[in-house]
């Protein structure tokens, strides 16, 4: 009567029992999840120049060859980040140039396109600015705006662009302009346009002597 008993209560116990699970034998556990991939983060200096998804990276070299030229032959690059062995360069100063670059820089003129924007400092009693900016089309630059200044200095804000120089009225030497003539061109998405130009006085003018008569027709100096 025992046996059956027994019996009959390991029946029930197979019989409720999941299906598809042995008795006695433990459930294994769940797999481990596969490592998600981590995308490999953008350098610092990476920018999207003409807004297509890609990046860039404007590279500053100074010529480092022995004998190493007099004065050195400076160049700035854009290497693709999916193409390093394809840079172009933008810009570089030739060996007969006395020229500084003034910290070239990608910079945005209202939208998502970046301009790459290159002050040279020419030498010489006028400290001629030569202001360079280049469009990046994903395989060639493409200049812009060349405009020169002397004694120049350039800011920036959204779409436009001011350049202020010496102006010339007097036939006052190169060092000491009395004047300043601002120039402001403002970006249309495809190019540059003069929005406007007007003189102040140059602060402080380094000769006030030379500031007044009649002036002479305008004269913005050049580089030679």
């Amino acid at each position: 009567m025992k046996l059956l008993v027994a019996l009959t209560g390991l029946a029930f116990l197979a019989a409720c029992a999941p299906s598809g699970v042995t008795q006695g034998t433990p459930t294994p556990p769940p797999p481990a999840p596969s490592p998600t991939a981590t995308a490999t983060p953008l350098p610092a200096d990476a920018v999207d120049l003409n807004c297509d998804g890609s990046y860039e990276r404007l590279i500053t070299a100074t010529d480092t060859s022995v004998p190493r030229p007099t004065p050195p032959v400076i160049s700035i690059t854009v290497e693709p980040l999916d193409r390093p062995a394809g840079g172009l360069t933008v810009y570089s100063t030739e060996r007969a140039d006395i020229a500084v670059l003034e910290s070239p820089q990608a910079r945005a003129f209202g939208g998502c396109e970046q301009l790459i924007v290159v002050p040279v400092r020419l030498s010489g009693s006028g400290s001629i600015l030569q202001l360079l900016v280049f469009r990046w089309n994903g395989t060639a630059a493409v200049k812009v705006l060349e405009e020169t200044a002397a004694h120049g200095r350039w800011s920036a804000s959204g779409a436009r662009l001011t350049l202020t120089g010496a102006v010339y009225l007097f036939n006052e030497p190169n060092c000491c302009p009395c004047n300043l003539l601002d120039r402001t061109y403002a970006w249309d998405d495809q190019r540059f346009g003069l929005a406007n130009e007007a003189i102040k006085p140059a602060e402080p003018r380094l000769l006030p002597e030379l500031c007044s008569g009649t002036p002479v027709p305008l004269r913005t100096p050049t580089p030679r």
